[in-house]
């Protein structure tokens, strides 16, 4: 009986473990993608452990309909709107009540993309990624699915993913 219950307790986590992870996966599939522009968070502490600290640079074009992430408006009433510019898949931003976005291409919750974000990177290669980061446009690659999910795909340097963009130089 002890082993029985040994097994269920080592499998169960496991499981779940695996269940998130085919969910991010699913996202990543199933959303638009999009290149989200950042900036650094900390500009004295861009890497912090393992992860870079960042925020979304939001351009608001036109100007939002529920407040500016500057007064703090931005809550779980209001979400963020994205459609496409001449630039591709980097979009324009504005906010819309979130019972209000039947028209946008894909919305997320303005929680989602307003404050500090994180994104791992590997130790040993964080001096050499921070400072491409101070020289080169960065950008999130994320996909958004049709229920506003954001889903982190990946660290773009001049419109390359970091990694490559690392080997080149």
């Amino acid at each position: 009986m002890n082993n029985r219950l040994l097994l269920v307790a080592v499998v169960t986590p496991i499981l779940g473990l695996l269940a998130l992870i085919g969910r991010a996966e699913l996202n990543l599939q199933n959303g638009r993608e999009w290149h989200l522009p950042i900036t650094g968070y900390d500009p004295r502490d861009l890497l912090s452990g393992h992860y870079l600290r960042y925020q979304y640079a939001l351009d608001w074009q036109p100007p939002d309909r529920c407040g500016s992430a500057s007064d703090g408006a931005i809550d779980g009433g209001c979400c963020v709107c994205l459609s496409p510019t001449d630039e591709g898949r980097v979009p324009r931003f504005h906010n819309v009540r979130c019972d209000e976005v039947a028209g946008c291409l894909s919305w997320a919750r303005g929680g989602d993309l307003i404050g500090e974000q994180r994104f791992f990177v590997p130790a040993e290669r964080a001096k050499e990624l921070e400072d491409a980061l101070r020289s080169r446009s960065a950008r999130i690659r994320a996909s958004i699915t049709s229920d506003g999910v954001v889903a982190v795909d990946t660290l773009l340097l001049d419109g390359e993913p970091w990694q490559e963009a690392l080997a080149a130089e």
